[in-house]
């Protein structure tokens, strides 16, 4: 018959066995956790880095992206602009040959006048198209500021302020009344969107930069912890030839 004690006894040998068993596990993830050697916990992170730099790239495409479809409306803006300004010009000469008999502007003079007036419009339709191109140009390299559209749009950019702020607000003809309608002078939008394209890039850039070093440095302390293993390695084996020598 089984009695009282002898289930007591059981049940301590359960407990005893369950104890050492917890124990044993427990010695069995320390020892797990002991063999993670300083190479392995570099090289974790450098996975985790290349996984973030792979991000970081993908997030950089989707800002270049955003940043085409906008360029797409300063575009819009900038031959609205050019537009607004030639044909208030036009208007301005046209009223000035009906209103005069003599000395008429001939067409060829009609021309050079608008785009001597408002060259600067002209250049910010030019820019706007520049960036359009940058934006929609998909690059391999690492660098995107030194692309030749982005060049040229960051030279036209000064020359186009120089323009505009020579230009004046009276119209393309001095001769004009004061009650016909003159052209306004816009302050070029290419110029603002292109200042927040650079801004937009230089950040982006150097997330990318920040990221790349970081993988780097990962990769030389990898490197310098192989060497040092080897040498390690080296001097255990010499250690142990002199042993065997001296035995």
């Amino acid at each position: 018959m089984v009695t009282a004690d002898n289930l007591r006894q059981r049940r301590g040998k359960k407990d005893g066995a369950g104890v050492a068993g917890g124990s044993t596990s427990a010695d069995g993830a320390t020892s797990t956790a002991a063999e993670v050697t300083p190479i392995q916990q570099l090289r974790d992170a450098h996975a985790r880095l290349v996984l973030s730099r792979e991000r970081t790239a993908e997030l950089h495409h989707s800002w270049r992206n955003q940043l085409l479809r906008v360029s797409l409306l300063v575009i819009f803006i900038s031959l609205h602009q050019l537009q607004s300004c030639i044909g208030s010009c036009l208007r301005e000469i046209k009223g000035f040959n009906q209103s005069t008999a003599d000395g008429k502007i001939s067409g060829a003079r009609a021309i050079q006048t608008v785009f001597g007036m408002y060259f600067y419009e002209v250049l910010g339709v030019v820019i706007s198209f520049l960036l359009a191109l940058f934006l929609g140009t998909r690059k391999d390299s690492k660098r995107d500021l030194d692309h030749w559209s982005y060049l040229m749009c960051s030279a036209l950019v000064p020359v186009c302020l120089g323009f505009y702020f020579q230009s004046q607000d009276v119209g393309c003809m001095e001769e004009a009344t004061p009650e016909e309608e003159t052209a306004k002078r816009q302050f070029p939008a290419v110029v603002i969107y292109h200042t927040i394209t650079t801004l937009a890039f230089w950040f982006m850039q150097s997330g990318r930069d920040q990221c790349e070093n970081h993988v780097k440095i990962v990769e030389e302390s990898i490197r310098d912890f192989v060497r040092m293993d080897k040498k390690m390695e080296l001097k255990r084996q010499k250690m142990k030839q002199a042993g065997r020598k001296e035995r």
